[in-house]
């Protein structure tokens, strides 16, 4: 219960602000017009807000830095001119 608590309420940032605002929004829209479809929508967009995640998901748009192998080992690299 703690661990969710905690994703709930911390690292807000403007995308996920965003995304509740329109939530709130497009959830309104739907009330009014009555259409459960737009609703939906709100639904997902509320989910995403309150959950922290987004198109990638949670931490799995993460790369791994890249290995300079050559350059910290010094080794000559040699390049061929192209015409």
């Amino acid at each position: 219960m703690n661990k969710i608590r905690q994703r709930i309420f911390s690292n807000w940032h403007f995308a996920r602000i965003l995304r509740l605002a329109m939530s709130i929004w497009i959830t309104v829209l739907s009330i009014q017009s009555r259409d459960v479809l737009i609703g939906l929508f709100g639904a997902f967009f509320l989910y995403t807000a309150v959950a922290g995640i987004g198109c990638c998901g949670v931490n799995s748009c993460y790369t791994t830095p890249p290995k300079t192998g050559n350059i910290e080992n010094n080794e000559h690299i040699e390049y061929k001119e192209i015409k």
